[in-house]
């Protein structure tokens, strides 16, 4: 049975719009496997004054400048602090550490204690027991 004209091209324009809605989803996934804004999850962080070091997790892509220091005031005797990572770390080496220095604003002096709103996570062993 042949198709008409008109059935052909309701196919084709059917066709056309799903291969333009799965390209916008693969857009969409790739940008956010990019890394849109997100807070880095830390191993470790240490306080030196206002200095902050926090260990990050990197498979081989992290750099430095794909991190920074957000911070809010929480209150007088309060402040919150994120590490926030820009760019999605999508290398395929093993995990590792990648210390991250930044220093708090002058507002954050070093008395006032801070809140790390980031998640703390462990490194797993090549080796486990």
């Amino acid at each position: 049975m042949a198709k008409s004209s008109r059935e052909r091209s309701a196919l084709k324009y059917n066709t056309l719009i799903k291969v333009i809605v799965v390209l916008f989803g693969l857009i969409a996934m790739i940008s956010f496997a990019a890394g849109g804004s997100t807070p880095a999850a830390l191993l470790s962080i240490e306080r030196t004054g206002n200095d902050l070091t926090l260990s990050v997790i990197s498979t081989g892509c992290s750099k430095d400048e794909d991190f920074y220091l957000q911070v809010h005031e929480a209150g007088d005797k309060l402040v919150e602090v994120t590490l926030i990572r820009t760019r999605a770390d999508i290398c395929k080496r093993f995990p590792k550490p990648l210390l991250i220095e930044r220093s708090l604003p002058k507002h954050a002096a070093s008395e006032i204690p801070i809140r790390i709103l980031n998640p703390i996570v462990t490194l797993q062993s090549r080796n486990p027991p």
